[in-house]
């Protein structure tokens, strides 16, 4: 399932929000992979995230949250999905 918000007006710091985001899934004790745009000031970042949790991989139940904000600070896009049997990895993501 995947869920998008659109916001606009609030003239949001990007590198900030997706930090913030990074550092909560963190601390709740989830694995994560973080990408951003290469280009400065960044239009879009990209997180992986997935629980640590030893019985989800022995029983088969990975799953991983993939959370996308793209856009510019005053008009932009969250979007959160959910992948079945997902690895976590440090691959591009497909805005790049």
């Amino acid at each position: 399932m995947v869920k998008t918000e659109r916001y606009t007006n609030l003239d949001v710091d990007f590198e900030r929000l997706a930090t913030r985001v990074q550092t909560y899934l963190q601390e709740n004790k989830f694995e994560v992979a973080f990408s951003k745009d290469p280009i400065e000031p960044a239009s879009w970042f990209f997180i992986q995230a997935r629980k640590l949790d030893a019985l989800r991989t022995i029983a088969g139940a990975r799953r991983s949250t993939d959370i996308t904000i793209k856009g510019e600070p005053n008009r932009f896009e969250v979007t959160i999905g959910r992948v079945n049997g997902a690895r976590i990895s440090s691959h591009q993501h497909p805005y790049s």
